[in-house]
């Protein structure tokens, strides 16, 4: 999706002030081409978990048009060396048959394959009917909890390439609140 900087600037800006966040957005010249990359990136302090929440979004263009990455929420659960992904299952998740972890719920497990380090802690998880609602209802978007430099993260990326509103950015952010209060 094409839109103005300042239209894509100003919209991040919005959603930080709403939310008490922290914006920084960085301009860096793009190797190859004869164009710009910028990376917004709010910084929330959520006192309830006593973290940082960082929302991420890309645009690639010059001053007055960009094109816009999908929206990636972060959170670092410390002290955790706990690991865990959920994909939309496919040609091959039949085929190759892995240890995907089944919550009971017919219509979940019959779309979605869900892998990870700790049984009851995914359990615990993806067996929540809101949990499961929210992937059910999202066709585009990924979500994982990786260890990266003996540092474990989640991650949530939804996918359309847009400019998220401000109500999409709140209901966004309050559903990955929601997933990382039940982990």
């Amino acid at each position: 999706m094409l839109c103005s900087y300042d239209t894509w600037s100003k919209s991040l800006l919005n959603f930080c002030k709403e939310r008490n966040g922290f914006l920084n957005i960085e301009k860096k010249p793009s190797i190859g081409l004869n164009t710009d990359f910028f990376t917004g990136v709010i910084t929330f302090e959520i006192p309830l978990f006593g973290q940082r929440i960082s929302l991420i979004q890309s645009a690639i263009g010059d001053d007055n048009k960009v094109s816009l990455s999908f929206i990636h929420f972060k959170y670092v659960i410390p002290n955790s060396r706990f690991t865990l992904s959920i994909f939309k299952r496919d040609i091959f998740d039949r085929i190759l048959p892995s240890k995907r972890i089944i919550t009971g719920e017919k219509n979940f497990d019959r779309k979605f394959s869900i892998n990870s380090s700790d049984k009851r802690c995914a359990l615990n998880l993806f067996s929540d009917s809101k949990v499961q609602s929210m992937f059910l209802s999202k066709s585009l978007f990924t979500f994982n909890i990786l260890i990266d430099n003996g540092v474990t993260e989640v991650h949530m990326k939804f996918l359309e390439r847009k400019l998220y509103s401000s109500g999409e950015l709140n209901k966004s952010l309050d559903a990955f609140l929601y997933i990382i209060g039940r982990l």
